[in-house]
């Protein structure tokens, strides 16, 4: 069975997709507090296990947004880029934050970031 990319997928490296939808939320919403947390890339041994004494965590989504609205506490947005997937380190996270009273989504293109955060504002 042969699986076709979806229409209105994001084309290009992951970090443009980011830099793009980052674009996108500070257009839509200027004073919003939205950050993206580093966690791409390969770091040596020695530290990897410095960051993560330092707090780090596998599977936080690409962009927070911590801003409440009527519903939720924040809003978790992982991007992917066609075909990838969440991985099931970022499935936990995303469960756990929801566990927290948080929205989060997996949004393949920037119209389904621009989607979300509008309807995350109402």
């Amino acid at each position: 069975m042969r699986h076709t990319k979806p229409d209105g997928c994001y084309v290009g490296k992951e970090f443009q997709f980011q830099i793009a939808a980052i674009n996108v939320i500070k257009h839509l919403w200027p004073r919003c507090t939205v950050i993206h947390v580093e966690n791409e890339g390969k770091k040596s041994e020695q530290d990897g296990s410095i960051a993560k004494k330092m707090g780090k965590k596998s599977g936080v989504p690409d962009i927070l947004i911590f801003n409440k609205n009527s519903h939720f506490n924040g809003l978790g947005i992982e991007l992917k880029v066609w075909p990838n997937k969440p991985t099931p380190a970022q499935v936990d996270f995303m469960k756990d934050l929801e566990g927290c009273g948080w929205l989060c989504e997996v949004c393949y293109g920037l119209d389904e970031v621009q989607k979300i955060v509008k309807e995350y504002r109402k």
